[in-house]
């Protein structure tokens, strides 16, 4: 008997692959899985903390008490003017304030403003990771850096001093994404005399 089977070549799985194909295609899915994750990092929207979306509140609280702990009796109505910046990645806060206010009772405002502002970041569940400040005699200059669940900030405030009734004040609140590091704090002063 002369019989032909044919036999054919067994099929192999598309599930069978060797090691240097699953390597490779290991690489290429962590390769695009780090690119996209990239990409959602750097377009996804920013969303500000409650210490940023809340500071009008907590500002002119802060510098109501301050005044007071100054020892300033008078009316503590503030005057004040704002802006705001929106980016996919930072938002800024630019707020000034004219504030009645004696000569005497200047030092003593900064420092229970400086008080008052460490108080509401702590409470807001922020960590401080940075503080400097400056005085050049005409005005003077603090600002406080935090952090808190990947953003980094920065409390900026400076303040010119009472000419007898009224003090100037402008409170720069600055908030960013915080892949990594913190935002750098620093001030310096500086007495730049009046040309004759």
């Amino acid at each position: 008997m002369n019989e032909t089977s044919d036999r054919t070549t067994p099929q192999h799985s598309p599930w069978r692959f060797s090691l240097r194909e699953l390597l490779l295609a290991m690489l290429a899915i962590g390769a695009f899985s780090g690119w996209g994750m990239l990409l959602y990092e750097r377009f996804r929207r920013f969303e500000p903390t409650d210490f940023f979306l809340q500071q009008a509140d907590w500002q002119q609280e802060a510098i109501a008490a301050a005044l007071k702990a100054a020892g300033e009796t008078e009316s503590t109505n503030l005057g004040w003017t704002s802006t705001h910046t929106w980016g996919p990645s930072a938002v800024e806060s630019t707020t000034g304030y004219r504030v009645r206010i004696s000569t005497a009772h200047n030092d003593a405002f900064v420092q229970a403003l400086e008080a008052g502002i460490s108080d509401r970041l702590t409470a807001a569940g922020c960590q401080m990771r940075g503080f400097a400040g400056s005085d050049s005699g005409n005005n003077q200059a603090l600002i406080v850096g935090y952090r808190t669940e990947g953003v980094a900030g920065v409390v900026d405030v400076c303040f010119f001093p009472s000419d007898g009734s009224h003090a100037r004040l402008v409170i720069v609140v600055h908030e960013q994404r915080a892949n990594s590091g913190d935002a750098k704090v620093g001030a310096s002063a500086a007495h730049v005399p009046a040309s004759e």
